[in-house]
């Protein structure tokens, strides 16, 4: 015959179960977080290429940048879109990018960063085309 106190867990030995499981996900979840906010920034540098590409094709099509974003959209089988969406991108935390032309050629776009404000360092740095023009500089090298 066993002896009934044999039969279960400790409460020690569950204590020592739930603290390596606690310490495993906390762990685990500093490292996906910190991949989250790379992937929002990636996601975000990458809209931001197809925009710089879509308003590159509208410049050399009308001889002049979209006065907004939305030029570069339109509905399904408008030969005038640029982008092939309706509506503009959005960037990695759904915030809309800020677009101003300066003149016939030249333009500011910027992503406001983590903290949807202008300005920001870390997290919340904004990027913009000088970010993305120095990337793709290093890439080339």
């Amino acid at each position: 015959m066993r002896n009934r106190r044999n039969l279960g867990f400790t409460l020690i030995e569950l204590m020592v179960v739930i603290t390596i499981i606690g310490l495993l996900a906390s762990i685990a979840s500093v490292a996906v977080l910190n991949k989250l906010k790379t992937a929002k920034i990636e996601t975000s540098k990458t809209s931001m290429r197809s925009i710089k590409q879509a308003i590159s094709m509208y410049y050399m099509r009308k001889n002049r940048v979209p006065s907004e974003l939305a030029e570069l959209c339109g509905p399904e089988g408008d030969e005038n879109r640029e982008l092939e969406m309706e509506e503009p991108p959005k960037d990695g935390w759904d915030n809309d990018f800020l677009y101003t032309p300066r003149d016939k050629k030249n333009y500011d776009l910027v992503c406001l960063g983590s903290d949807g404000v202008e300005g920001g360092d870390g997290d919340g740095k904004d990027i913009t085309l000088a970010d993305l023009n120095k990337r793709d500089t290093d890439k080339d090298e």
